[in-house]
C-alpha cells in the first residue's frame, strides 16, 4: 500500500462505505459524470481484494452519456495462481495482460 495523507484515506473510506460511493459525497459540488462522452472500458480482476466485481460493474453505469465495455480478468485465463489488484502492472504480464490494456487505449 501507499502512504496516503490521512484526509485522502478518510475520504476514500467514506466513499467506500456509502451505497452511492463518490456520488453520495455532498462535499463534491458537481461530479461531471453526465458530461463525459468518451468510451470507457472497465476492467475487473477475479481475485482483486480492493475492487470487487460489483464495484467495477457499478461504476461505468454512472457515466450516462458514454459507451461502456467491461473486461473481466481471471488468473486461470493466464495460467497463473494470482493476479490481484496491482498484479496487472507486474512485468510477468507484459506479454499477456498489458496488450489487452494497450488495445483498449488505442481503440
Amino acid at each position: 500500500m501507499e502512504n496516503l495523507p490521512k484526509q485522502v484515506a478518510n475520504q476514500w473510506r467514506n466513499w467506500g462505505k456509502h451505497p452511492d460511493y463518490i456520488l453520495g459525497d455532498a462535499t463534491i459540488k458537481h461530479l461531471y459524470y453526465c458530461e463525459i462522452k468518451a468510451a470507457i472500458t472497465a476492467f475487473s480482476i477475479e481475485d482483486d481484494e480492493f475492487a470487487p466485481l460489483e464495484a467495477t460493474q457499478w461504476m461505468p453505469r454512472q457515466y450516462k452519456n458514454t459507451k461502456t465495455k467491461s473486461i473481466h480478468l481471471a488468473p486461470k485465463d493466464f495460467q497463473v495462481p494470482k493476479i490481484g489488484h496491482f498484479g496487472v502492472f507486474k512485468e510477468r504480464f507484459s506479454d499477456t495482460i498489458w496488450p489487452i490494456f494497450l488495445n483498449e487505449i488505442t481503440l
